[in-house]
């Protein structure tokens, strides 16, 4: 069974970018524009494996979407996008529960190990 991911990005562009590469590799893959989207798309689909969140977005912050992720599905995977030196990013994220950063521009192999990484340590995935 195709694991599902849901890019969560303002950015039409790498929203677009990020499902065809994700497609491309066997993943499912879906996207929502912003964090009310996310939350939203959480809701509704259960068979959502991973997020690909960026933590820069024009509605909620990544951090708190993180959050409200964790209490709504304490279990779902989340790797935070941030752009390139955005050094803080690190520290919170782990500290909130994110299973990876990624940071833009990203190298599509980097993405690519980062999801069968995180696939293959959590046994629920």
């Amino acid at each position: 069974m195709k694991k599902k991911t849901l890019i969560v990005d303002n950015d039409p562009s790498i929203r677009s970018i990020f499902e065809f590469m994700l497609q491309q590799a066997g993943y499912d893959a879906l996207s929502a524009e912003n964090g009310s989207a996310c939350l939203k798309k959480i809701d509704t689909d259960n068979q959502i494996d991973l997020i690909f969140l960026d933590i820069n977005l024009p509605d909620i912050s990544g951090k708190n979407i993180l959050k409200e992720i964790h209490n709504k599905k304490p279990n779902l995977m989340v790797i935070l996008m941030a752009n390139d030196g955005f050094v803080e990013t690190l520290s919170t994220g782990y500290q909130s529960g994110a299973y990876g950063i990624i940071y833009k521009p990203f190298d599509i192999e980097e993405v690519l190990t980062v999801i069968k990484k995180v696939l293959e340590t959590n046994k629920n995935a």
